[in-house]
C-alpha cells in the first residue's frame, strides 16, 4: 500500500491530525527496453562465452548470461544504453525502481561504482544496437537516487551527482535496488555507466578481483507519483473528497511514524466529500490518516 504524507498537522484539543490519502492504488509496471548498446562487451575467452550487452535485458537471470567487459575493465569506464519501447513520463511525476542483478556462477562480479541517466532524445539518434563501439551519446540527465539498497549485506552509498558506490560484504550473488523520483517528460532511454574507482579491486568498475563485473539482468519498473487528497480538519470532524466505489480506511497512531492501526471498518466512497466525526476517533491516539484501502 502506498501513500504520501501531507505537509500539514493540525492540533485539536491536544490531538495532532496528520492525514494521508491517495486518489487510487499505485501499481508498478515494468518498463520494456530494447536496442541494448555498449562501448564494449566481453568476447569469448577461454571456456567462457560472450557477454553481450543485449543479454542484460533478455529476462535470463542466471548462468553465463548478462553484460560483462573483461578484459576492458581494470579502471576503464564502460557504458551501456537502452531505448524504452514506449516513452516514459508525462504530466505527473514518476517513481522509478531499477534493479541490477549479478548471478554469474563464479560469483563476486557485482558492479562497484556506477550511475544511471535518462534522455528524452528521439530514439533514432542513439542506441544503434552495437555491442561494442555503439552510439551511447545523447542529452543525458543524471538521476539522483531517493533510496538505495542491496542484498547480501552490501552497502550502497549515493553522492549528490548520482554516483553509487558499493562497499562492505561482497556476496557471490547480489541484487541492487535503486529508486528515483523523475519529473522528466517523454523518456526514451536509460544509460548505465560503469565507473572506475580507486577503492575497488584493480580500480573497478566491478568488484571482481580483476575489476570486472557482470550485470546479469537490468529490470526497471515505473509507477505514477500518488496524488494526495485534499483532507480538511475542523475541531469536530475530518473531511476528505472521495471517488465513487473506492474504499477508504481511517488509521491512527500514537506517534507520527506509526505503527498505524485501522480505526473502524473501511468506508465506500460516494463520489462526494465524506466526513469522520470526532466521536468516531480513538482519542488515545494523536495522529490520524486516511488511505485508500487495498
Amino acid at each position: 500500500m502506498c501513500y504520501l504524507r501531507l505537509p500539514s498537522a493540525i492540533s485539536v484539543t491536544g490531538i495532532v491530525f496528520v492525514f494521508v490519502a491517495l486518489s487510487a492504488p499505485v501499481i508498478a509496471e515494468p518498463v520494456a527496453l530494447r536496442q541494448a548498446t555498449a562501448t564494449y562487451s566481453q568476447k569469448p575467452f577461454q571456456s567462457f562465452p560472450m557477454f553481450p550487452v543485449s543479454q542484460a535485458i533478455d529476462g535470463i537471470r542466471s548462468g553465463y548470461n548478462g553484460w560483462s567487459v573483461f578484459p576492458q575493465s581494470g579502471g576503464i569506464p564502460q557504458t551501456a544504453v537502452f531505448e524504452t519501447v514506449e516513452p516514459l513520463g508525462g504530466p505527473e511525476d514518476v517513481l522509478i525502481t531499477v534493479r541490477l542483478s549479478s548471478a554469474v556462477p563464479e560469483g563476486y562480479h557485482a558492479l562497484g561504482c556506477f550511475r544511471i541517466s535518462v534522455t528524452s532524445d528521439p530514439p533514432d539518434t542513439f542506441a544503434d544496437g552495437l555491442i561494442e563501439g555503439g552510439d551511447v551519446s545523447a542529452n543525458w540527465t543524471v538521476l539522483t537516487p531517493t533510496s538505495v539498497s542491496a542484498s547480501g549485506g552490501t552497502i550502497l552509498n549515493a553522492d549528490q551527482v548520482g554516483v553509487i558506490k558499493a562497499s562492505g560484504p561482497n556476496p557471490p550473488f547480489a541484487t541492487y535496488t535503486i529508486k528515483y523520483h523523475i519529473s522528466q517528460v517523454g523518456i526514451t532511454g536509460f544509460r548505465l555507466e560503469a565507473l572506475p574507482d580507486p577503492d575497488l579491486p584493480n580500480r573497478g568498475p566491478g568488484r571482481a578481483e580483476n575489476g570486472n563485473f557482470v550485470v546479469t539482468e537490468l529490470d526497471i519498473e515505473a509507477s505514477p507519483v500518488p496524488i494526495p487528497l485534499d483532507v480538511r480538519v475542523s475541531e469536530l470532524e475530518l473531511r476528505f473528497p472521495s471517488k465513487l466505489g473506492l474504499r477508504y480506511q481511517l488509521q491512527s497512531a500514537v506517534q507520527a511514524t506509526g505503527p498505524w492501526e485501522n480505526q473502524g471498518p473501511t468506508v465506500v466512497g460516494t463520489g462526494n466529500e465524506m466526513t469522520v466525526e470526532e466521536r468516531q476517533l480513538n482519542l488515545a491516539a494523536r495522529f490520524y490518516r486516511v488511505i485508500v484501502a487495498e
